[in-house]
């Protein structure tokens, strides 16, 4: 075969090797891309929900998804960029094929994807234990990218001249003929170490200096609007009892924690509603009756129209946004109830459940829908439990959020018939009353940002996971004035 055939041949192996890595890159930037921005707007991801295994919302909101406070979505989008660049200068310019810094920069780039795919996958199976199947998908683009790199490696031209130059006594001439010394992958070896171990600078990065996985902000006035009833009046009193911010960071407890006022409520109590509750949502027979009280004292009966577990006339509230099928929910709950057990006269716990599914979930609309059948009946059933009889409701909270295993939908609709009747559970699940008291809590933990869990404590909100439980229960006793 002539020498221009053997070339024009050479060139076309490598020309859809360079598109294969071209296609590749091109869609992991893109979901790379979708990924930073998700974290950046923390918006919810189209088609991960909430399932036992595969649930994006978790992986992305854990610590590990970021390093230095830098989402590595956003890392991940640059170096795809890099590679695709590259590969379509590549394509356009086939002289630059065996140009050194051109190879270098993509075998470094390319192994450094793949490295830290491999990296971010054991993260996922063995430490936040959920998957998220879009970045498994850029992880599985990273590897191939690097093994099409290694397959069709070639040498710098300097370095072929130095091969022939050097090569041992008998070897043919003709290089399209001559075995592979090791030499020739002297290069490959080089730079991919080189990618390898800027890998292994994110892995000590990310240990040494972790990125917490919640964050802590000031809590807006009509974040809670609907919940408890809150008023223009008892806000702006709110606003003006707020204690001035001694610490800018926002994920670290306050230099000088909050001491109760000695007049009007204190910044983080939720009022109750200025209206009689509706007819569905008022207490039973046994909840005592709203009467006078003493100036600084609460008032009776104040969370008649919150869903109250502890004591519904405490001094002290910590809201709960939660979803009865999340995880890191659930974890929240024995610590939630060691609180209750030390300060039984002062907390209550307001639950506002919600459902991660759009056919209960209005606000899951605009980011694709996401289909979890039983978040929705647990959030209903438990609305259903509140709304007949909010005396049961604790008994029904606690039912669900007890035990490492979730609930199926047939036993918690099993146990709200147990403590309301049949009739009740039939009637109340699908009444306006449950839909619209649903419609509320949507927008609340849309307005609070999505990302579950979230606690409301002292003014604050604490969204995310919180790593260390003594981390959590001190920015709980800080920002809380108990006696």
């Amino acid at each position: 075969m002539p020498a221009t055939m053997q070339t024009n041949q050479r060139l076309a192996d490598r020309s859809w090797h360079d598109l294969a890595i071209t296609m590749l890159a091109a869609v992991a930037v893109v979901i790379s891309a979708y990924l930073a921005f998700h974290s950046l707007s923390q918006g919810k991801l189209i088609g991960c929900g909430n399932a036992d295994l595969f649930s994006c919302d978790e992986v992305l909101g854990s610590g590990w998804s970021k390093v230095l406070g830098i989402p590595v979505a956003f890392a991940g989008a640059v170096i795809y960029c890099l590679i695709l660049f590259i590969a379509l200068w590549r394509i356009a310019a086939a002289r630059i094929r065996a140009h050194r810094a051109a190879q270098a920069t993509l075998t470094t780039a390319a192994f450094a994807a793949a490295s830290a795919g491999v990296w971010f996958t054991w993260l996922q199976f063995f430490t936040v234990g959920k998957l998220c199947w879009f970045c498994l998908t850029v992880h599985s683009c990273g590897l191939a990218i690097a093994l099409l790199v290694a397959w069709k490696w070639r040498p710098a031209k300097a370095d072929s001249v130095a091969w022939r130059t050097n090569r041992l006594p008998g070897i043919p001439t003709d290089e399209a003929s001559a075995p592979l010394p090791p030499v020739r992958f002297g290069g490959l070896m080089r730079w991919a170490c080189a990618g390898v171990l800027a890998t292994v600078g994110l892995v000590l990065t990310q240990t040494l200096f972790p990125t917490v996985g919640h964050e802590v902000t000031q809590l807006g006035a009509d974040a809670l609007e609907g919940v408890a009833g809150f008023s223009d009046e008892v806000r702006a009193e709110e606003d003006s009892q707020k204690p001035v911010p001694t610490n800018d960071s926002p994920n670290s407890l306050p230099n000088n924690l909050p001491n109760a006022p000695q007049n009007g409520p204190a910044p983080n109590e939720i009022e109750p509603a200025p209206n009689e509750p509706p007819q569905d949502a008022r207490p039973s027979e046994s909840t005592p009756e709203t009467t006078p009280t003493a100036p600084n004292q609460p008032p009776s009966n104040r969370f008649a129209q919150a869903l109250v577990v502890g004591n519904r006339n405490a001094e002290h509230a910590i809201v709960e946004v939660l979803d009865y099928t999340c995880e890191n929910c659930r974890k929240l709950y024995p610590i939630l109830e060691r609180f209750l057990e030390r300060y039984p006269d002062q907390l209550a716990i307001v639950v506002v459940p919600i459902a991660s599914d759009k056919s209960c979930n209005p606000y899951l609309v605009n980011d694709g829908g996401k289909q979890n059948p039983v978040s929705c009946k647990h959030a209903q059933l438990a609305l259903t439990v509140w709304q007949t009889d909010p005396d049961a409701f604790p008994k029904f909270h606690r039912w669900m959020m007890e035990g490492e295993q979730k609930p199926s939908v047939s036993d918690a609709w099993d146990f709200a018939v147990s403590l309301i009747g049949e009739e009740a559970v039939a009637q109340g699940i699908g009444s306006e009353a449950v839909k619209e008291r649903l419609n509320v809590n949507s927008r609340v933990w849309s307005n609070l940002g999505k990302i579950l869990p979230i606690l409301v404590v002292g003014g604050q909100k604490i969204q995310g996971t919180v790593a260390n439980e003594n981390d959590l229960e001190a920015m709980i006793e800080g920002y809380l004035p108990f006696q």
